[in-house]
């Protein structure tokens, strides 16, 4: 899969040397290789490759590893971000600024990479060449990956992006009576009207089973974080979801109640033990 991404990257002028893959098992594993090595086939010589997971037994030569794992990566990505002013990723070749740069590593091997992020569900989008809608990854949707998707882009500011995407999910998860599928067929709306199961899903799928109240949690904002006594709520929910009523909410021993509408939103059964706040700090 690395070989055939990193031959559609270069057939749009996108050198390895412009690629970031950040993974958690590129060493050994209790004596195994860690599987995550297998994206770093030949082709990909060049590619800077980050490690944000344990590795008990080290990594690879020219792996990074960063400690701290996934939030210390977050955070280096967050910080990029807050260079965008318009909220907007930007290609590569237009901003030369686009670079991440781990200022804490050994000084020997610390350097800047630039990088070509994007917004996707894990498999191929419908133009690149190896696009195949009846294929496992290479043009099939995965439910559980885009609500992962959602809930980033509602991270970043993408708010009309997400929840076209929810929207979307929810959409054709009504075509499978509301359980959604392990992954469904690619085919464009234009082909089919609705969306074309995949001959060999499983259905139904823990993590699939899970997709609409990521979506729900995303959409609305909703993070609590008890040990400090707080609850986030900034719903940003799209008008063909409104009006929405949530019951018997549970927040640890706290059972409330979310009300959303046109005109705005509110809690009810909040405590004085629980405050409000927006949003979490990163």
């Amino acid at each position: 899969m690395t070989a055939q991404l990193l031959r559609q990257f270069a057939s749009r002028g996108i050198s390895p040397g412009l690629i970031l893959v950040a993974s958690n098992e590129y060493g050994l594993h209790g004596g195994a290789v860690g599987s995550d090595t297998y994206l770093l086939p030949a082709e990909a010589a060049g590619i800077a490759a980050v490690s944000v997971g344990v590795e008990p037994g080290g990594v690879a030569p020219g792996v990074r590893h960063l400690p701290g794992g996934p939030r210390t990566f977050r955070t280096l990505l967050d910080e990029q971000l807050r260079r965008r002013t318009n909220r907007r990723v930007p290609a590569v070749d237009v901003d030369p600024e686009w670079v991440l740069t781990y200022s804490h590593a050994d000084p020997r091997t610390a350097r800047s990479v630039e990088t070509q992020p994007s917004l996707g569900d894990g498999t191929l989008a419908a133009s690149m060449g190896a696009y195949n809608p009846l294929s496992y990854h290479n043009g099939s949707v995965w439910p559980h990956d885009n609500a992962i998707t959602v809930a980033g882009m509602l991270r970043y500011g993408f708010v009309e992006e997400a929840q076209r995407v929810a929207l979307a999910l929810l959409d054709a998860g009504s075509t499978f009576g509301a359980r959604f599928p392990q992954l469904w067929t690619g085919f464009d709306r234009t082909e089919f009207t609705a969306a074309l199961p995949y001959p060999t899903s499983c259905s139904p799928q823990a993590w699939a089973a899970a997709t609409p109240f990521l979506l729900l949690r995303a959409l609305l904002g909703l993070n609590p974080r008890l040990p400090k006594h707080q609850i986030a709520l900034s719903p940003q929910l799209p008008a063909a979801l409104l009006p929405l009523r949530i019951d018997n909410l549970r927040i640890g021993a706290e059972r409330l109640r979310i009300e959303v509408d046109e005109h705005g939103w509110h809690i009810h059964g909040l405590p004085s033990s629980l405050q409000w706040i927006r949003a979490l700090p990163d």
